[in-house]
């Protein structure tokens, strides 16, 4: 869970330091869309008003995402979910910020100041260049949504004649000639502490740990019981469900298996 706080928390500051850097009137150039825009429509733009507007909305965001993570780390494993909307909501407004007319200049007696036509090749350069960012918004918003969806399923455990197939975030086949023992232990995996990464719930937590090669946590954090599967090379899965029935279930089911 440590990870994820200071990964979370690193994100924040990053983004809480280019907030202040916008806020401040600089780095404009790390602006999606404001970089790529016609340099004669970005000429008529306040640019001081307009990156301390989108400055603000950064300061928010990482903001939103410290809280999130703090949550997390406190064991508010939805918490995570708070910077989705979040990074949707800074992208509407950057959007919105360049399509409004609250930063635009004005002549001096508060007309706006309109944008000479462009030429054939800057209109044909700025269609390629929003078609490339498009291509590169979709290509970074699917694998997003695709995370966002199969972490919301639940995990599923498939028990076989001779394995044990785990279904989910990460998936683990297991054989039976590779098991020595099967235990079920009272305590929530959260109190276990068998290392690696524990965050969420389903497939959320369907996580490889990090101490000990294969070794694999499926847990919902304060629930008992933990089923540990020992392996014969000294590995472990630790295997704890959404319900303490559904996990007693499971092990009985497992154990039936093994006698076969």
């Amino acid at each position: 869970m440590l990870f994820f706080t200071f990964l979370s928390a690193g994100i924040a500051l990053l983004i809480a330091i280019l907030g202040l850097l916008l806020f401040f009137g600089k780095g404009g150039g790390l602006l999606a869309g404001y970089n790529t825009m016609d340099p004669a429509k970005k000429a008529l733009i306040d640019e001081k008003a307009f990156l301390r507007f989108n400055g603000k909305v950064m300061l928010i965001l990482a903001a939103i995402i410290a809280v999130s993570a703090l949550l997390n780390h406190l064991g508010q494993t939805w918490a995570w979910m708070l910077f989705i909307p979040g990074v949707f909501a800074i992208a509407i407004a950057n959007i919105w910020s360049m399509r409004t007319k609250r930063f635009r200049l004005r002549d001096e007696d508060g007309n706006l100041i309109e944008a000479s036509k462009p030429t054939e090749k800057q209109a044909r350069e700025r269609k390629i260049k929003l078609i490339a960012g498009i291509i590169l918004a979709v290509l970074i918003t699917i694998p997003v949504l695709w995370l966002v969806m199969e972490g919301s399923r639940d995990i599923r455990v498939d028990v076989g004649n001779t394995s044990l197939t785990i279904r989910g975030f990460y998936g683990e086949t297991i054989d039976f000639d590779q098991i020595s023992s099967v235990e079920l232990l009272e305590e929530a995996m959260a109190n276990l502490n068998p290392g690696g990464r524990r965050a969420g719930h389903g497939t959320t937590n369907n996580w490889r740990g990090s101490f000990g090669a294969g070794q694999l946590h499926i847990q919902y954090p304060q629930e008992g019981p933990t089923i540990r599967i020992n392996r014969i090379n000294g590995t472990a899965v630790f295997i704890s469900l959404a319900e303490a029935s559904q996990t007693r279930g499971l092990y009985n089911e497992i154990q039936n298996a093994l006698l076969r």
